[in-house]
């Protein structure tokens, strides 16, 4: 039986680490200290922190691209997507800050296979880039990873 999407999710949040929502990172998790992150869609309220107007911090989505049988008779699935990290930078501070939120991204997620129960999720290396400077004077990066689940169906 194959995972969910949500599955899914969740088990990208959860590699993610604990820290996105209790802020405490745990070992291998996340330095929400240090950058913070919300989930698309999440208030900062629940974050237990405020957004910050005086350092880097990122917005965390997942986007599913494709969701498609990988045989005849329809017994597999194969789901690809998108981890998306938007950054944001404030003025003249420069990359630092979205390339180092970037290796941390690459650190948890890059090449990485987490199995879960009847399904493979495979990541491909973190893809950082400048989108470009947003009207309130900041900088606006993204870190991407790809990718792609296997489940039996």
């Amino acid at each position: 039986m194959s995972a969910s999407l949500a599955t899914v999710q969740a088990a990208i949040y959860a590699r993610f680490g604990a820290a996105f929502v209790s802020g405490t990172p745990p070992t291998g998790g996340w330095n929400q200290a240090a950058y913070p992150v919300v989930a698309e869609n999440q208030a900062w309220a629940t974050t237990g922190a405020k957004q910050p107007t005086d350092k880097a911090w990122g917005r965390l989505s997942i986007r599913v691209a494709t969701s498609i049988d990988t045989s005849a008779d329809a017994r597999a699935r194969r789901v690809t997507g998108v981890v998306w990290l938007q950054i944001f930078c404030p003025a003249e501070t420069g990359s630092l800050p979205a390339m180092k939120m970037s290796d941390e991204m690459e650190r948890i997620f890059g090449r990485q296979t987490v199995v879960l129960a009847g399904e493979t999720l495979r990541f491909n290396r973190a893809v950082p880039g400048y989108v470009g400077i947003q009207a309130d004077g900041w900088d606006q990066f993204r870190c991407t990873v790809e990718f792609l689940s296997d489940a039996m169906t």
